[in-house]
């Protein structure tokens, strides 16, 4: 029979989560952000990664979860990236791999709480959080950056 990897179109789920797995990574990152009440914002991001000579890899990655996030590319270190940040299509690609993630699935369950508390946020419009539901996301950011590799020159703690 052969190998049929390649042959179907697009990547099933499974794939995607190996994929996700082993050269992807969810991150949650904090901009200092000007208010007086939460001096950070909060995004959790998907990443899947590759040399850029197979750009065409992302591309069908991007398709087969209906055309969500951006392809970056940086020349200088010839990798190519698909990135997701926008939370409902996070939350829609965590959950659609939840049921396949192996080695990243503490730090998608831990993804889809903070994305659950930030749910009641709107974009410029005031914070609904409390004051303890954002110590609760800041508390599950630094769990979910902890479980990350320590390099790019991220604190440690979140200050």
């Amino acid at each position: 029979m052969g190998n049929t990897v390649g042959s179907r179109q697009y990547p099933t789920d499974a794939y995607l989560a190996g994929f996700l797995d082993g050269d992807g990574s969810i991150v949650a990152t904090l901009e200092k952000y000007n208010s007086k009440r939460f001096p950070y914002r909060v995004r959790i991001k998907i990443n899947f990664s590759q040399h850029t000579k197979y750009i065409a890899l992302l591309q069908r990655i991007q398709k087969s979860l209906d055309g969500v996030g951006t392809i970056r590319t940086n020349q200088k270190k010839q990798l190519s990236e698909l990135v997701i940040q926008n939370r409902v299509e996070v939350q829609v690609v965590l959950v659609r791999l939840m049921p396949f993630l192996l080695i990243k699935k503490e730090r998608a369950k831990i993804a889809l709480q903070v994305l659950k508390l930030l749910s009641k946020n709107e974009k410029h419009k005031p914070s609904m959080l409390s004051d303890g539901a954002y110590t609760r996301v800041l508390f599950l950011v630094q769990n979910i950056r902890n479980e990350n590799s320590h390099t790019g020159g991220k604190r440690n703690t979140i200050a």
